[in-house]
């Protein structure tokens, strides 16, 4: 079973950190993708849209964090194209932590959307 989990991680990040801590304590070994060290390409942020169910790129953007503000975005008008180059060449606005099960993915931001998911299986 925990061959079957993929967490997009950043170790800096306390949710992160916090999604990680629970999918151990429930025995699961996730492989461990450090998007923010390996950078991300175009293909596999398309590749979580689509297992997240999400249209637009800006829904993967984490709008609370210092790099979205220091860039800007929130006074920008970008295309989706644009966004999706913006997390591109900038991981950390990635939403975090993304955590993947075959076919099914969820951005782990508490122990109860991961729980839901572990349920689902």
């Amino acid at each position: 079973m925990s061959g079957n989990f993929t967490i997009y991680h950043y170790p800096k990040c306390s949710t992160s950190n916090a999604a990680l801590a629970f999918l151990r304590s429930k025995n699961i070994e996730p492989k461990i993708i450090l998007y923010c060290d390996t950078g991300l390409a175009k293909e596999e942020v398309c590749y979580l849209m689509r297992l997240l169910s999400l249209e637009k790129p800006s829904s993967l953007i984490k709008k609370n964090g210092l790099t979205y503000t220091q860039l800007g975005l929130a006074h920008k008008n970008l295309s989706n194209e644009e966004m999706l180059d913006a997390i591109i060449q900038n991981p950390k606005l990635l939403q975090r932590p993304i955590i993947i099960c075959g076919d099914r993915a969820i951005i782990g931001k508490n122990e109860d959307t991961i729980a839901k998911m572990l349920q689902n299986l």
